[in-house]
């Protein structure tokens, strides 16, 4: 009976006398050949297109910290002193995740109505496309009409970009112009305005642009998302007014020529977490639209 109870002590001894042991955690592969046929053509399915400031300043701005699944990022500023770190995140995101990234060339807040000046910053962002491997550029127009972009302005900004950016992607956001001959060479028409409240805002610009691939947007960056469009039929009994949030039904917006959805500040819903994932609603707009036609 002694032999067994000290038995018995010497196991439980051992018991508690146990070495931690470092278990390193699987890392996620990303299956880049899978994502590679997925984007392989863009024109053939709706995309999501994401707008990211701030790139390499911030965990959201990190090309690599984005969705697989996200199809096109526009970097819109901190391009022009390219470092060693952003021409990696750059290199990575379209080897490994074969995302599309194109250069934004913003005219938003044009000062200027002198074409020539105007046509230079079009022609250094696409040399700087160019020298850094983009797959091609975004450019973004004033949200309203503006004594800075007459239809001369419109002209040659656009002329110029078409005539060189030989095999890079095109995008234009807020084309609202009257210019036909170098719009039909955009690959995406976006339209933008703050706080846009109407489902109808966007189906007047499918309508002007309907011989285009065209996407209707949303801003992280605004307070009223949760107010929804105002002229929507998508009842939500939890939601605020019974609407949905404006980057919940701006996937239920339909037209002939509805090529998916571009969301601007894409960087602050990285901290929008479900459990640790990121992106929460940004991952769940992409899902939405994957199911589409």
């Amino acid at each position: 009976m002694k032999k067994i109870i000290f038995i018995a002590s010497l196991l439980a001894v051992a018991c508690n006398d146990i070495e931690p042991i470092d278990i390193e955690a699987p890392k996620r592969e990303i299956n880049t050949q899978a994502l590679t046929q997925y984007k392989a053509d863009l024109n053939k399915r709706p995309i999501t297109m994401g707008m990211l400031y701030n790139w390499g300043k911030e965990a959201g701005a990190i090309l690599m910290n984005t969705p697989d699944s996200l199809d096109v990022i526009v970097v819109k500023n901190n391009y022009n002193a390219i470092d060693e770190m952003l021409q990696n995140d750059l290199r990575d995101v379209q080897q490994k995740k074969a995302t599309k990234v194109l250069l934004g060339i913003d005219f938003s807040a044009a000062t200027t109505t002198d074409t020539t000046k105007l046509t230079k910053q079009a022609n250094d962002a696409l040399a700087i496309a160019k020298a850094n491997g983009f797959n091609g550029v975004s450019v973004e127009f004033p949200q309203e009409s503006s004594d800075y972009f007459s239809q001369a302005a419109f002209d040659a900004v656009l002329s110029a970009i078409v005539a060189n950016k030989g095999n890079l992607l095109f995008a234009v956001e807020n084309m609202y112009g009257g210019d036909t001959k170098h719009i039909e060479k955009a690959n995406w028409v976006i339209f933008r305005k703050k706080d846009n409240e109407q489902f109808r805002s966007f189906t007047e610009q499918a309508e002007k642009w309907k011989t285009l691939r065209y996407l209707p947007s949303t801003d992280f960056t605004e307070e009223g998302l949760d107010d929804g469009y105002s002229d929507s039929t998508n009842f939500n009994p939890d939601g605020k007014n019974g609407r949905y949030p404006r980057t919940v039904d701006i996937v239920n917006w339909k037209a002939s020529n509805r090529a998916g959805v571009a969301l601007y500040h894409i960087e602050k819903d990285y901290y929008n977490l479900s459990g640790k994932t990121t992106f929460k609603t940004l991952r769940g707009i992409i899902h939405k639209v994957q199911q589409q036609k």
